[in-house]
């Protein structure tokens, strides 16, 4: 899993890295799936929200489209799998008001070109919080990564309806808890050879990207395909 961080300048390294390590760790221990990630630090004093239909402050999609055209142009179309907006509790503007209950993240898989874009929380006075989020946000995607990289439906394997309530929004179904921090990793030990395929591809499709095969006819018919399942299975604004 390759994970491409744009980080907070205010978040301490010493900090950081131990939630990245305690992520890798996590992922690893009940997937089998090494994590590598990449950083790029960002002021976030300041950043652009809207107000959405549910009445909480998210991002402004011109601000993640950006971002996209960022990565694409620096990493290709497949050069990392989830691309993380984290921004530390002191400049995060999703919080709770007089008026709202706020939000700590929200996930948007193959809404903004190929990747999952991920806005997390990093809390500055709860690291458990900090791990909770990036883990919920990134539990979003593998449904839809699945289903789009490999063509498999995960519903019927977990015994589910709806990916999103029942295992990372825990509506009562075998996997019941709510993730907040390390819950429905009994999940993730059913869900992981399904995942190590589906990044699998995603590396494969890297590498004939960066090479330029994508151009031939078959390559070009595979391409409209995966337009279309992108399409199909994107999640705009998955929240927590």
């Amino acid at each position: 899993m390759r994970n491409l961080v744009y980080k907070d300048i205010k978040i301490p390294k010493a900090e950081y890295d131990k939630l990245l390590k305690d992520y890798s760790d996590f992922i690893l221990k009940n997937t089998g799936i090494k994590c590598t990630f990449w950083t790029v630090d960002k002021d976030y004093t300041d950043y652009p929200t809207i107000l959405d239909t549910d009445g909480d402050d998210v991002l402004r999609p011109n601000f993640l489209q950006d971002i996209a055209k960022e990565v694409t142009n620096n990493y290709g179309d497949y050069g990392t799998d989830n691309v993380v907006t984290l921004i530390h509790s002191d400049n995060w503007k999703s919080g709770r008001t007089a008026t709202r209950k706020g939000i700590w993240g929200t996930n948007y898989s193959y809404k903004y070109g190929n990747y999952h874009m991920q806005y997390v929380r990093f809390d500055a006075k709860n690291p458990v919080n900090s791990f909770g989020t990036l883990n919920h946000e990134i539990d979003h995607t593998f449904d839809a990564l699945v289903k789009v990289e490999i063509g498999v439906n995960v519903n019927p394997i977990l015994g589910i309806v709806n990916y999103d309530k029942n295992t990372t929004h825990g509506e009562p179904t075998a996997y019941h808890a709510y993730i907040r921090n390390k819950e429905n990793a009994d999940k993730l030990k059913v869900l992981a050879p399904y995942l190590a395929s589906a990044y699998a591809k995603r590396l494969e499709k890297h590498v004939i990207y960066t090479k330029g095969l994508q151009n031939t006819a078959i390559g070009l018919l595979e391409r409209l395909v995966e337009l279309w399942k992108q399409r199909l299975y994107q999640k705009n604004g998955i929240k927590i």
